[in-house]
């Protein structure tokens, strides 16, 4: 990492110069990482013994200091789905509730982090009248959004939008009850928690000594309620990563929020009178086409084995950004051999997992399994699917060879469990009719990690373990009975879980060549930046999650709308820029269904907007036509 002029060297010469004491100071950063490297960073300014100050997240200070537990997502949502069976008519199976209980608790949770009162949001309208009235507490711009959402309802309502009306009312009281039984238990989620600890904040904030908040970007109205607190009763600093590059440009959507707290009285003598204009500086930005991401890893791997020749390059004032984390494994299989050490600030998607494609295989066979008074017969393509699973077809390969090709031969479509001669305890557990789906996966599981022993390689054996925490964390809150959990209903759990569970690596963070994701390199700045990537729908990305208020609710209450969670993106990727010296980014040119071949807008913008250089190539393989 660049420690010269680089952001956290900034905030450790501000903390040595500013505080004598270090020991009574407290420096906050969005997230963990920062701190890590600051930590270092400021050990090399202090040149003779001294206690260190406190170096903390955001996150684990207030959930500390109010005292709550932070609970698991599943475990939130099974406590949900208690409370709204309740309010709801028909009986509601957990499997049916939960990918709602998802978009529920998301709601929630942006209905505490920018403190909307529940009561006023849920308010529906059955008339004109009502419409004029129920609103009133908002100014007029806000009024004019909520009618033009509501106006639709009237005179008479959709029999969707009756539907809407009345669920819209449940959510009312589940999210009073949900708030109120949580808050009783000391428990909650973030928003929860940050809402919990501004309501009981005031002048005590004098004791907990000077905290520097550095770093931070979009805010939450709970995290600026509870920044003016601390302003307003304590000793507080804050330093702002901002460049005139998008603060002196309205239409820049990357410094929507830092323009915005710049405008508040509270938080304006905080912002340097001139800042820099880092992004402009010269830098070498060379962009690469290239089709499809094995294709990117070999161009990008190409140039970093040249940028390892020249006589200044040191890995850990480099970085590979990665988007989206599949691309871990073709980069890390690219790397040339001069980098000796590399550090990986992103987990492996569970997704990408051969564990993962054995657990879906399983639930699977289950699930399409028929029982007769015959026996138990399975569908053949499962048989497939899980026989090729590299965790069992080194078991018995001579006779799950011999299955296979019998299954061809005969264009087998059921097999009857009879039928699947395999002599290992494995198999008989497997191919037997579990009504009991965690149980069945966990039996399994527990079978492959003792069978294969220290014959298995590290990473499939953390795999596993971290899949069987998950099934026995799922045990905890779900009963596992075939009317609560059926198997359908567990592969898109597992699903839905894989894309977002992964499995971290460790090392020695502080040192060498940095691979990580967007989010990871929060205040952290490098001499040479790697992006691989870069198209349109991945960074920024399109990906939008469910929620059940609707966007005119939302804007009128200020919640967040894409507007703002594209202003973050874009705030993260020119941040990325504004120390760097050389920059090379990669994206696909391939445009396939979930592919979009077009170069990310902000390298449009750049070209537009700056005076830097860009220079993008394309790289193909040329074609050849050979004459008869």
């Amino acid at each position: 990492m660049t420690y010269q002029n680089s952001f956290l060297d900034e905030v450790a010469t501000y903390v040595v110069t500013k505080f004598p004491d270090l020991e009574d100071a407290t420096i906050i950063f969005p997230n963990k990482r920062a701190g890590l490297f600051f930590t270092k960073i400021l050990s090399q300014k202090i040149k003779e013994p001294r206690w260190m100050p406190k170096v903390t997240n955001l996150q684990d200070f207030i959930v500390g200091k109010a005292g709550y537990k932070l609970l698991d997502p599943l475990e939130l949502n099974f406590r949900l789905h208690e409370i709204y069976r309740k309010y709801q008519d028909s009986e509601v199976q957990f499997d049916n509730f939960f990918f709602w209980g998802e978009m529920i608790l998301r709601d929630f949770q942006e209905i505490d982090n920018h403190l909307v009162e529940a009561d006023q949001l849920f308010t529906s309208v059955e008339n004109q009248k009502e419409l004029e009235d129920a609103f009133n507490y908002l100014d007029d711009q806000s009024i004019k959004i909520i009618q033009s959402f509501w106006s639709s309802f009237l005179p008479k309502a959709t029999k969707t939008q009756e539907a809407f009306k009345a669920t819209w009312r449940l959510l009312k009281p589940v999210y009073h009850e949900n708030y109120s039984k949580l808050v009783r238990e000391k428990v909650g989620y973030l928003g929860l928690i940050y809402r919990e600890y501004n309501s009981k904040l005031g002048h005590t904030s004098k004791e907990q000594g000077p905290i520097v908040l550095a770093g931070f970007n979009a805010l939450t109205k709970v995290e600026e309620a509870i920044f003016e607190k601390w302003i307003k009763y304590g000793d507080i600093h804050i330093l702002w990563d901002a460049d005139a590059y998008y603060m002196d440009r309205k239409e820049q959507e990357s410094g929507l929020f830092l323009r915005s707290y710049r405008r508040k009285p509270i938080f304006k003598s905080t912002f340097r009178p001139n800042l820099p204009d880092r992004i402009k500086q010269p830098k070498s930005v060379i962009g690469k086409g290239v089709s499809l991401e094995v294709g990117q890893a070999k161009a990008m791997a190409e140039d970093l084995a040249s940028l390892i020749k020249t006589k200044d390059f040191k890995e850990e004032k480099t970085v590979i950004i990665l988007p989206n984390e599949y691309m871990l494994l073709p980069v890390l299989s690219s790397l040339p051999d001069g980098i000796k050490h590399v550090n990986i600030t992103m987990g492996l998607p569970m997704s990408s997992s051969s564990v993962f494609t054995l657990i879906e295989s399983l639930l699977s066979l289950q699930k399409k399994r028929k029982d007769s008074i015959r026996g138990v017969y399975f569908y053949y393509e499962d048989v497939q699917n899980v026989l090729s699973s590299p965790f069992l077809n080194g078991i018995e390969p001579v006779r799950i060879t011999k299955l296979m090709d019998g299954i061809n031969n005969k264009n087998l479509i059921y097999l009857s469990s009879s039928e699947i001669d395999l002599k290992s305890n494995l198999f008989k557990i497997i191919f037997e009719a579990a009504d009991h789906p965690l149980a069945y996966l966990k039996s399994v599981i527990k079978y492959i990690i003792g069978f294969w022993k220290e014959d298995i390689n590290e990473l499939d054996k953390a795999f596993l373990l971290k899949f069987l925490d998950q099934i026995v964390q799922i045990e905890e809150f779900i009963p596992d009975t075939q009317e609560e959990v059926g198997y359908g209903f567990l592969i898109k759990l597992f699903q839905r879980m894989a894309k977002s569970l992964t499995l971290p690596f460790e090392g020695r963070p502080l040192l060498g060549l940095q691979i990580m994701g967007i989010l990871e390199s929060r205040n952290l700045d490098f001499d040479n930046v790697f992006i691989l990537n870069l198209n349109e729908g991945n960074w920024p990305s399109n990906t939008a999650l469910g929620s059940y208020i609707p966007y005119n609710i939302k804007k009128a209450f200020e919640m967040p709308v894409p507007e703002h969670k594209e202003a973050i993106s874009a705030y993260l990727f020119y941040r990325l820029l504004q120390r760097s010296k050389m920059v090379r980014f990669y994206f696909n040119t391939v445009t396939d269904f979930n592919v979009n071949g077009e170069v990310s807008r902000y390298i449009r913008q750049l070209q537009f907007e700056s005076s830097l250089e860009i220079d993008i190539k394309y790289v193909a393989n040329p074609l050849k036509i050979s004459t008869p």
